[in-house]
């Protein structure tokens, strides 16, 4: 039975994908289904990325719930979550999520209201503001996380540098990368669920990994030290003011190429 709010209302809005593809504010949706593993969030600020246009585009999978990072207000905290301690109702967070998940449908952050798996969320210190927590961007910090540690095995953790230096040429480093189906499926694997790409189990599709899924955990508690010691910064930051109409018009800022450098929320 999950620690929860008793302002949580029936229903909520949301984005989701049409049967073509498209993002459409969707309202009168149910809440998200929750279970022991998960905290459901009050959301307050998002975050825009290339990966978020680019979803509906190569994956295109009808009825997902869209977008990845976010922050906000903690509403309920599932069985796992409570027993463990790390959270409780009122407690302010960021992260990110996989979105536009064909197996896991109602799970995406431009949503009023964000399920988010405990673990795999990190505690806002006091002197954050939503804003800039969204802006931490965990969908980059996963897939950097993946591609230096596990993809090119360098030696090191994110709060652990390597004794010994090495050179890593970041191409592409200061815009949007054309993505392909692979690099979209790269950020999720940090979980250690099974990634399914929406394409009939092709080589997109990854099965569980365990081992995977302890060393996201591990790297996630290494970023949040490192949030709390204040040694992450954000890109300079844009905020769009208004809500579901203003996700949809950032998108197509990104998808035009008009934004480099700069935190999109």
């Amino acid at each position: 039975m999950p620690t929860t709010n008793p302002l949580l209302p029936a229903t909520y809005t949301a984005i989701i994908q049409d049967e073509g593809g498209n993002l459409i504010i969707t309202p009168d949706l149910p809440l998200p289904r929750i279970e022991p593993h998960h905290i459901l969030v009050k959301t307050k600020a998002v975050t825009l990325n290339p990966c978020d246009y680019k979803l509906s585009i190569e994956l295109p999978s009808s009825g997902t719930y869209h977008g990845n990072d976010f922050s906000g207000v903690v509403l309920a905290c599932c069985s796992a979550v409570a027993a463990n301690g790390q959270f409780k109702v009122n407690d302010r967070v960021f992260g990110a999520v996989y979105g536009s998940n064909p197996v896991d449908k109602d799970t995406g952050s431009y949503s009023e209201y964000t399920k988010s798996i405990g673990y795999f969320t990190w505690k806002m210190p006091d002197w954050m503001y939503f804003e800039e927590a969204a802006a931490m961007n965990g969908t980059c910090i996963a897939t950097m996380g993946v591609a230096l540690f596990k993809s090119l095995e360098l030696p090191g953790t994110f709060d652990q540098p390597a004794e010994k230096a090495k050179n890593v040429l970041i191409y592409g480093g200061s815009s949007s990368v054309k993505k392909t189906k692979r690099d979209l499926v790269m950020g999720p694997t940090i979980l250690g669920a099974g990634v399914d790409a929406g394409d009939g189990g092709s080589e997109y599709a990854k099965g569980a990994d365990p081992e995977l899924r302890r060393w996201g955990i591990e790297s996630y508690q290494s970023i949040q030290r490192l949030v709390q010691k204040q040694q992450l910064r954000v890109h300079p930051i844009r905020v769009l003011e208004g809500r579901f109409e203003a996700i949809l018009h950032g998108l197509q800022l990104l998808k035009l190429g008009e934004v480099s450098r700069k935190s999109w929320l």
